[in-house]
């Protein structure tokens, strides 16, 4: 009986993903885009179904995303890691609400790529367009930081809970969404605190804390007057920690989030 309900539980946890070790999934071949074919995506699918929605009524987008089958886990974003301030990586400002390099989450990779700033052809963020995803009363959002020295030197994820459609759809925003829990579990019981997801000076992740009491992730989007800080931000600025990056900086590390 013990062994079953060990086989069980690690059913349940979120799969040890590393982001050097993925191959794209090739694009549906079912997927016509005519509105009357089923998602061949397992977690889009789910994540329908559990919403009530019918998949037909909404855009096709889902079914291109990135799906973790042993979790349930829908990939929506993605932030690169950059090991060197001043890359200015493309992070701009409403991706959540209009979606930015959508073709990119096929994959959940999140290294450095090639950088091209005389032709404009750097990377630094991608997002599915919340108002395409439905979301249900249960839904949880988690956020995954990666070191940016690589997963190995640091992992980490936060739980949020999701208090409806509209306001999934303004995270991010700079109107100030409302409150919900931000816990350290999936079961959103254990460490948690009440914040928003809100674009003011900085773009604040409220209730991600590393370092309990300090400034909390965050992140400098397009236009902002120190925008070569790129990446994830993790901690207050000279505080020790291991998130500090071999750069001496708590800048320039990569995150993935997820739905189910």
């Amino acid at each position: 009986m013990g062994g079953l309900i060990l086989v069980g539980l690690l059913a349940c946890a979120p799969a040890a993903l590393d982001p050097l070790d993925f191959t794209v999934p090739e694009p549906s071949s079912t997927d016509t885009g005519d509105g009357g074919v089923p998602l061949d995506n397992a977690c889009a699918a789910a994540l329908f179904a559990s919403a009530g929605e019918n998949p037909a009524d909404w855009p096709r987008t889902a079914n291109h995303l990135f799906c973790d089958p042993l979790g349930g886990w829908l990939l929506l974003g993605k932030v690169y890691r950059t090991q060197t301030a001043g890359q200015f990586l493309k992070e701009p400002r409403g991706f959540w609400q209009s979606g930015f390099d959508v073709e990119e989450l096929g994959s959940p990779q999140i290294v450095d790529l090639p950088f091209d700033f005389q032709n404009g052809l750097s990377h630094g963020l991608a997002s599915v367009a919340s108002g395409d995803i439905p979301v249900h009363p249960a839904a949880v959002v988690r956020f995954e930081l990666v070191h940016s020295d690589g997963p190995s030197s640091g992992q980490r994820d936060w739980y949020k809970e999701v208090t409806g459609q509209s306001d999934f759809e303004a995270w991010f925003g700079t109107s100030g969404t409302s409150t919900s829990l931000v816990c350290s579990d999936e079961l959103l019981t254990q460490d948690c605190t009440m914040a928003s997801l809100l674009d003011s000076h900085d773009l604040d992740l409220g209730g991600m804390e590393i370092v309990p009491g300090g400034r909390g992730l965050r992140m400098k989007l397009d236009g902002h007057v120190s925008a070569a800080l790129d990446g994830v931000g993790a901690d207050l600025e000279g505080m020790s920690s291991p998130w500090q990056t071999s750069n001496n900086t708590e800048w320039g590390h990569g995150m993935r989030i997820w739905i189910r």
